[in-house]
């Protein structure tokens, strides 16, 4: 397969609460692809990292939350 690219139409690559999120999927080969479906999973999370210092003590955190974590079929032969 020479290309296989998943395009989203957005320029910040941000996605907020009811947001729409369009896009389309770019598939080029130089041979036939046998194939029974085409899926696609989504996994949207957000993470987090930061530093407290206190006097000569210093603390790292980080964390992390799922928001999405989907699969759809987007296409299947019959």
């Amino acid at each position: 397969m020479q290309i296989f690219t998943v395009v989203l139409d957005s320029a910040s690559n941000a996605y907020f609460a009811n947001t729409i999120v369009n896009g389309y999927i770019i598939i080029r080969s130089d041979k036939a692809i046998k194939a029974r479906s085409i899926e696609i999973d989504i996994n949207g999370q957000a993470k987090a990292s930061w530093i407290h210092r206190r006097g000569k003590s210093v603390d790292n955190y980080d964390t992390g939350l799922f928001y999405i974590k989907s699969e759809f079929l987007l296409w299947t032969c019959l």
